[in-house]
């Protein structure tokens, strides 16, 4: 199958565009980090982002997990403060971020292991 021409509306957007798409959305009430665009670009097109280089992607991944690690900090302060009814729903939020983070952790040692063959 051919590759999407850039007007394709279906095809996955680039690191770039989703910066783009993240900033157009800063003015709104809940607006997307560029990490949050490339989470839903890669979950929806089931597939990883084309960064270019293994460095560029490296230091997107390095971004990814600095957010999902403050992410974690604000759920385990709301775990600390929640109610009972709560509890449940947000430790399996917490199980799937945790997964989230190995998994990007994993990458990023993929990348750096790229990123020193490029070199």
């Amino acid at each position: 199958m051919p590759d999407p021409q850039p007007d394709d509306p279906l095809r996955q957007l680039t690191p770039e565009e989703c910066a783009r798409l993240s900033s157009k959305t800063q003015d709104l009430p809940y607006p997307l980090s560029v990490t949050d665009a490339e989470q839903i670009e890669e979950e929806v097109h089931g597939a990883f982002l084309k960064y270019g280089t293994a460095h560029a992607a490296a230091v997107a991944m390095v971004r990814r997990i600095a957010e999902m690690k403050a992410q974690k900090a604000q759920l385990l302060n709301t775990l600390d403060d929640c109610s009972e009814s709560l509890r449940q729903a947000l430790v399996k939020d917490l199980a799937e971020l945790n997964q989230r983070i190995a998994d990007t952790e994993q990458r990023l040692k993929d990348y750096r292991l790229q990123e020193g063959l490029e070199n």
